[in-house]
Parts: structure tokens; sequence; C-alpha cells
């Protein structure tokens, strides 16, 4: 494996040049980007070929991502041991054009990912649906695919867990969750995965030990589940690929998927992990200049970078930011806020949806199967997480690494938007739990409170009441 990005062909840099067109926006704590559909389309074409022609592609993905998110953290984690109160404007803006470096080498090819998952998903899903229609196996559908695009890596979610069982372990053998051994574990697991909480702002709550001392208890009583092995999981993907009579070509097109879901996940959570170093830097210098919260929470990076150079910012302006932001890169960068962000949105990417409270039933993309009843909770952002009680249906646009919490509560997950590489798809097959995506309008139609049924073995949710 190469260790930089010399190893992508010119072609895929000139790609993510292109990928730096795209409408940004900001409603309600989420963020959604949009792209050009003729950009998209040239992507898709060139990334299939080179999924399905070069055979050291997927390595070199992996290995660009590994590195450089292993650069991006080891950077920021040092963030922790450092005063930022003894350091002047000039270190603090040091700091920040750092951090910025490795972010950005980091997210040079990180829309490989995202917008390759996409492309695979086009292909393989309608290639799947046909080969179980021929053996009348339709209803395999979400089973087969989450097997057939396995990949041997744990999500941030498993490795989690798995770090708060040793801890539960050590409990198990004489020592007491108040005891210097078993705090001194959980500062360490904070230090891990605190940021799970956080999304994908530079500003947000970070989980402390007290927040995941419920879990801990949790799981001294019933354990983990366990995983299916590696061997036992490539033992069923040579069955289904018998069964179904599926070709070379596919075969790698499935396995592909499975690096690309892995990815997604991972590169989130190294961007969610940075940023909880990246707060006590933001927070510094939001206390330096009296930066209210609902001011700094809506700040670009390189708005932190203008300030402690000197230059003043239109605070009103950036919280304006709050309601509807929405943020256009072309040759150059336009910002609308509000009414004119909306006109500006309708023109470029649609007319925004209506409410509709008539409809009984959604219809969405099987993820993960399975059939469960409960109560719906809309997630609209981080502060709505603890809405969530035991095998409530979580309900959202779309998830995002710090829904976890919440998700491990559900029963059921329901998204607007996503495909079978997206976040929920990925946890909702490692948690077993059933998952509808691209609803479009599950959001808008369901409320909270509502009795629903999620049968993701059809990709239906029928309201009951």
């Amino acid at each position: 494996m190469r260790d930089s990005a010399h190893c992508f062909r010119k072609e895929f840099k000139e790609f993510a040049h292109t990928f730096l067109r795209h409408i940004f926006l900001w409603q309600d704590k989420k963020i959604l980007i949009y792209w050009r559909q003729q950009d998209l389309d040239n992507f898709a074409s060139f990334f299939l070929k080179e999924v399905e022609n070069a055979t050291d592609f997927l390595d070199q993905l992996k290995s660009y991502h590994f590195i450089n998110g292993k650069n991006l953290i080891n950077y920021s984690k040092q963030f922790n041991k450092i005063d930022f109160f003894q350091k002047s404007n000039k270190e603090l803006l040091d700091y920040l054009k750092k951090f910025e470096k490795y972010y950005s080498e980091l997210a040079l090819y990180t829309y490989i990912p995202v917008i390759g998952g996409f492309a695979l998903e086009d292909v393989i899903s309608p290639y799947l649906k046909k080969r179980l229609s021929k053996i009348n196996k339709q209803e395999k559908y979400g089973e087969y695919l989450s097997i057939l695009t396995y990949f041997p890596c744990k999500s941030w979610a498993r490795l989690e867990e798995e770090s708060l069982w040793e801890i539960a372990k050590i409990i198990k053998k004489g020592k007491t969750i108040n005891d210097p051994v078993i705090k001194n574990f959980l500062r360490k697991h904070v230090d891990r995965f605190g940021w799970q909480a956080l999304g994908y702002q530079f500003l947000g709550p970070v989980l402390k030990s007290k927040d995941f001392i419920a879990r801990l208890k949790i799981i001294l009583k019933e354990g983990l589940p366990d995983l299916i092995t590696s061997a036992e999981m490539k033992e069923k993907i040579k069955q289904i690929e018998k069964e179904l009579k599926i070709d070379k070509k596919f075969q790698r097109l499935f396995r592909a998927t499975g690096v690309i879901m892995y990815l997604k996940e991972y590169r989130d959570g190294i961007y969610t992990r940075s940023h909880q170093y990246l707060n006590l830097l933001i927070k510094e210098i939001m206390k330096r200049f009296s930066i209210p919260f609902d001011v700094g929470y809506y700040m670009k990076l390189s708005e932190f970078k203008d300030l402690v150079q000197g230059v003043c910012l239109d605070y009103n302006k950036i919280k304006a930011r709050k309601k509807f932001f929405l943020w256009k890169c072309d040759d150059k960068e336009y910002y609308f806020v509000n009414e004119k962000a909306k006109k500006v949105f309708e023109k470029e990417v649609g007319i925004l949806a209506a409410k509709d409270k008539n409809i009984l039933e959604l219809k969405g993309t099987i993820a993960s199967p399975g059939k469960v009843s409960g109560i719906v909770k809309i997630i609209k952002n981080e502060s709505d997480i603890n809405k969530i009680k035991i095998n409530d249906v979580l309900v959202a646009y779309m998830t995002k690494p710090s829904y976890l919490p919440a998700m491990r509560k559900a029963i059921a997950f329901v998204t607007n938007e996503g495909g079978i590489t997206c976040h929920a798809a990925i946890v909702s097959r490692e948690m077993k739990k059933p998952c509808i995506i691209g609803t479009k309008i599950a959001t808008k139609v369901l409320r909270d409170g509502d009795e629903v049924e999620v049968d993701a073995n059809k990709g239906v949710i029928k309201i009951i009441k």
C-alpha cells in the first residue's frame, strides 16, 4: 500500500476540485450537501470502471483514509494537554491552521466513499432484486444485501461497546464503579468515544464518564451480543453467490460496497472525534473574544481564524444562519440566510416539500430486515436524542455518529434520505435492527407519539394510530 494522496490517479484530484462546486444547506442543525447531477454522473461512471478494473484501488483508498485519519487524530489529540489560555492569538492561529491542514488532507478524497456509495447502489440493488426474483426470494433482499456487503472491520459503535465490556470484566473481578482504577479506564473511554454525542459542528456536548455508567450497568447485566465470525460470513457469502449465480464482476462490486460502507463510517468517526479536541481550542477563542454560544455554533473555521487575526465579524449575520443557511460554492463563495436562502435553494435544488398529514403508509429502501412496532420519536438534531426511550422507533432526516446513544435504545430506524451505504444502514445491520431509509417524507408525515409498524422485510412503514 502506498501512503499518500499520490497513490491515486490524477483524475481523482480533478474530481475532488469538481466537487468543491456544491450547495451546502444548514437547517435546524441539520447539514445537507447537494452536487450537480452531471458531476455525479461523470464521477459514477469513472468510479465504477476503477472499482472493476483497478485491482489495488480499494487498498489504496483504505490506506489513504487510515493514514490521514490517524494523522488528524494524533495532531488534534494533543489539544487535551495544551493550556490555550496561556497562548497568544498568533499561537492559536497556528493551531487552527495546522488542524485545518490535517483536516483538509483527509477531506481531499473522502468524497469518494460518499458519492461512490450511491454509484454502487444504483448498480447492485437492481441486480440483486433481479437475481432474487428469478428464484422467488424477493423477501430475502435485506438479509442477502447485508451478507454480500459484509466487511470484516468493527464499527465505532461496536468498538465502543467492547471497550465498555473490558471495563465491565474488571468490575466483575471485584472492583466497583467508584474505584480509582475503573475511573481511570472510564476517562480513557471518554477520550476515545466522548465525541459520540457531538455533531459535525465544531461545538457541542461531549459525553462524560457518568454518561457511560448507565450503559456499563446494562452491559454488566446482559453482556454483549455475539458477532458472527469473519469465517462464518465468508461461508455465507459463498453460499449466496452460488445460489444466485453472481458473476465475478458483481462479486467485486458487492465487496467494494462493503469497503465503502466501512470507510464512510470510519471517516465520520474521525472527523467527529477531531471536533471533540478542537472544542477545547474553539471554546478558548470564544471566551477570549466574548462570543456567545449561539454565534460560535454557526461560525466556520475560517471565521475563527479571521477573529484571532483581528478581523471584525458581524455577529448578527452569523446568528441569522440559525434558521436557514445556504452556502453556494462555485468559482466564488456565496452566503444566503432565511428567505433569500430558501429562494436560492428552490431555484438551484428544487421546491421545499410541504408537510402532508394525510398519508398513512410510507415506503422506502430496505437497509436491514425485520418487522417491529413502536412509538415514533422524531430526531431533528443532537438536542433531541434524549427523547428516545427503549423500543421507540427513531425517525430522522438522516442519522450520524452523534445519534448512536439514541440508536442503541431504539427498536428500529426510519430516515428520509440515505442509500444502502449510509450511516443508518451500516449501524442497523451491525445492531441487527430493522431499518428503512430513503422514505423522503418520514419526518414530515410522522409525529412524536405515533404508533407505527416498521416492516423492513417489505420496506413499508404503517401508521397504526
